[in-house]
This record gives structure tokens, sequence and C-alpha cells, in this order.
């Protein structure tokens, strides 16, 4: 991911899993979400810059819709501080593996943002690849586009 919104951008890199707990089956699926990032701007090298954990709720409307809510915590190494984190997301089914999904995130620490995107499922039940962009809703305005892939265990 590439953030923009200072006068130096920052590249984050990001590993991602998510371990599912309940099957959805008609209900509601449980599921755990966890991650490790790394960053760096133009004048240091990469270090690791924070962790994360979740637990995410998925709630299936017919065969095409998603409603996901995810709430959980992280740790920014850099500010030494930690924050409880929430994210309402949608998703759209555009046939069997392609998707496109809208998300607002946020933190107890700040404004929230917004995202929109599309997931391609490369490895159907494992990986998916996202490409994505978003904003937050301060007066910052601070940009962020994303390419990611995720791990389902």
């Amino acid at each position: 991911a590439m953030q923009r919104g200072s006068p130096s951008r920052a590249r984050l890199v990001g590993i991602e899993g998510k371990t599912a707990l309940v099957d959805r089956k008609g209900g509601i699926g449980w599921s755990l979400v966890y991650g490790i990032e790394a960053e760096r701007d133009l004048a240091t090298p990469w270090r690791r810059s924070g962790h994360f954990v979740a637990v995410e709720a998925t709630y299936e409307i017919g065969r095409t819709w998603l409603l996901e809510a995810t709430l959980g915590a992280a740790r920014d190494r850099r500010e030494r501080s930690d924050a409880a984190t929430w994210a309402l997301g949608i998703e759209r089914a555009l046939g069997d593996v392609m998707e496109i999904r809208f998300e607002v995130s946020g933190t107890d620490r700040g404004r929230p943002r917004w995202s929109t995107g599309l997931r391609w499922e490369v490895w159907p039940d494992h990986a998916l690849l996202s490409i994505g962009y978003g904003a937050s809703t301060g007066p910052a305005r601070e940009r962020q586009v994303a390419l990611a892939l995720t791990f389902e265990f």
C-alpha cells in the first residue's frame, strides 16, 4: 500500500491471515483476522510497524451480498500505542471468483476512513487478491492505494 497525505510518502506492507471459526452456512459466520505490518518512507529502511487481531462476523444476504462487521485491537510500534479497531463492510459477488466491496473502518483514536475495491479469489477458499482505494474522512484527507494478498485457513 502507498499512503499519501503528507509531504512524505510512506510504503506499508502487511501480511494478513484469516481463520474461520464458525462457517456461516445460512447464519452468521465468525473468523479470526490477524496480521503484521512493516513500513518505510524515503529516508528510512523497512521496519515492523505494527500488528493486529480482530474478530469478524459475516452474514450472507441471498447469494450475492455479504455484510461484515469487525472488532479488534491493533498495536502501532512507532507511536507505542494500542487502539481498538472496527469496520463495517458490504460485498457484492460479480461471479464465482470476483467481488466488489465498500468498507468504513476506524479506531478509537481517530476519524473513520472509507475504502472500496475489487477482490479476486485466486485460490478458492484459501487465497484472495485485492486492489483498493481509500481515504480518511478528516481534514488531512490521507489517501491509500492498496494491493493485498490474503490467506484463509
